[in-house]
């Protein structure tokens, strides 16, 4: 009767939960390593490698056999076979391991600061975390079941959640769908304001991308000749074209601007009365202009034939024809759905023009010197030509209201994750994606930097058509 009480205490006392979840770690570790990418491949095969060389120079006898004998010196076939296999998977165990417990104990100090923050239920229950997500190297997403809780009491639990994570949270977002609350967060701050940099710390083909938690990321037009612009309204897309042109601008003195917005004009209104730009209100100027470029692309590939060159990188800069290739021609369209999609009155022959050309600047225009920028709200197949879309190698894209929007741009949901912090985007440069927060240049502090190089609208029109 005493043993059965014993033994009945024990099984009571044991917690089978923890058990599991203790056996488990490093399974659960190495799974979350693999999905999300952050197994360190190369360093656990170079462990298992020298493991095994171990084992082949018999090092492990001389070093362990007084201790381990008979498991690292087995007889049979099977067991010699376990031994290797065992080496070579033993660091991905231990991997696993510190990964697993790594993540359990963030789990425990995030529950903790819920609790500290006061987000405990009658049942004394903080909310359960449904997933930890990483973003990037520098930021991660929980999501969390909210259970009873509103959106609201995870907002004013803000700094306890921060003290407690002892990171800075970048935003707080509900699913009603998913009845969960999403906590965008990171042990770095990324900056809520970066002041426009000077032009003359860059050369004439790069431009200031923002600034990164840790560091200031540029562009240039030989590795990102052509650039997609995409964000909602009032997230910043407008104030980086603003920043863009007057840098290049103020930069790059042999650069002619082509400027293509439809809505009046009313977005580049600003540097309408400037030498060597032309400012394009209307379907009908913009179809004349593109037209021109075509022709001028054409005449530019004829000249690199002739010089038997690949681009204007190595055509020779003393001749009359390599001073007229290195004469770059920026062109930007703000809101390209306005051309291809509404067309102002334009016929749909002119529209699948305007789509063919700018697709051959797209392809062609960097060989050449001619710069293509388009900015977009509606980044989808109807609005932005698949053939413009794929090479636009550089993008900078802002916070989109849905997942379909920012996979459109990025391939991924990371835009719907961006705080409503205007000037906050993602990096897109190739396949690597980075958070960035971009320089804020106002329209008056543009206007005194090119002011003094304002002509009247007449000189200036004459000025850019030649």
């Amino acid at each position: 009767m005493g043993k059965e009480n014993s033994y009945s205490r024990m099984l009571s006392e044991m917690n089978f939960v923890q058990f599991y979840e203790a056996m488990s770690l490093p399974v659960r570790g190495l799974i979350h390593s693999i999905k999300f990418n952050t197994i360190p491949f190369e360093s656990i095969l170079l462990s298992s490698s020298t493991l095994f060389l171990f084992h082949a120079t018999k090092l492990d006898l001389l070093i362990l056999g007084k201790l381990f004998g008979e498991i690292l010196n087995p007889m049979s076939g099977f067991g010699k076979f376990i031994k290797i296999s065992g080496y070579l998977v033993f660091p991905f165990i231990v991997w696993g391991l510190y990964e697993g417990a790594k993540i359990q104990r963030l789990k425990k100090r995030i529950e903790e600061s819920l609790a500290i923050a006061g987000l405990r239920n009658v049942f004394g229950k903080v909310p359960t975390i449904a997933g930890i997500y990483p973003v990037d190297k520098e930021t991660n997403k929980l999501v969390l079941n909210r259970s009873s809780y509103a959106v609201g009491d995870f907002v004013k639990a803000r700094d306890r959640i921060e003290s407690g994570l002892n990171s800075y949270i970048d935003d707080i977002r509900e699913s009603r769908l998913k009845g969960t609350v999403e906590i965008i967060y990171s042990s770095l701050t990324l900056p809520t304001k970066v002041s426009f940099r000077d032009p003359e710390l860059l050369d004439s083909k790069s431009f200031f991308v923002g600034a990164t938690r840790s560091k200031e990321v540029t562009g240039d037009l030989d590795s990102t000749p052509h650039l997609l612009v995409a964000g909602q309204t009032g997230g910043g897309k407008s104030t980086f074209l603003r920043n863009l042109i007057t840098t290049f601008y103020l930069n790059s003195k042999n650069t002619k601007f082509t400027l293509i917005d439809l809505k009046g004009g009313l977005e580049f209104q600003l540097f309408e009365e400037l030498p060597r730009v032309s400012v394009i209100p209307n379907i009908e100027r913009a179809i004349e202009e593109l037209n021109s470029l075509q022709k001028e692309l054409i005449r530019r590939m004829e000249i690199l034939k002739k010089n038997k060159v690949k681009d204007i990188a190595n055509i020779k800069e003393n001749s009359s024809e390599g001073t007229f290739l290195r004469s770059r021609r920026l062109v930007v369209v703000d809101e390209i759905a306005e051309l291809f999609l509404a067309g102002g009155g334009a016929d749909s022959s002119k529209i699948i023009q305007a789509r063919r050309i700018l697709s051959l600047i797209a392809r062609q225009g960097r060989a050449v010197g001619i710069n293509l920028i388009v900015a977009t709200q509606r980044p989808d197949s109807k609005s932005l030509d698949p053939q413009v879309k794929a090479n636009l190698v550089g993008v900078i894209c802002f916070q989109m209201q849905n997942d379909s929007s920012s996979i459109s741009v990025l391939g991924n949901g990371r835009a719907t994750d961006l705080p409503s912090i205007p000037g906050r985007a993602i990096w897109k440069e190739g396949p690597k994606m980075t958070e960035i927060q971009t320089p804020l240049l106002s329209t008056q502090e543009a206007e005194a930097l090119i002011e003094k190089f304002k002509v009247s609208n007449s000189s200036a029109m004459e000025m850019s058509s030649k």
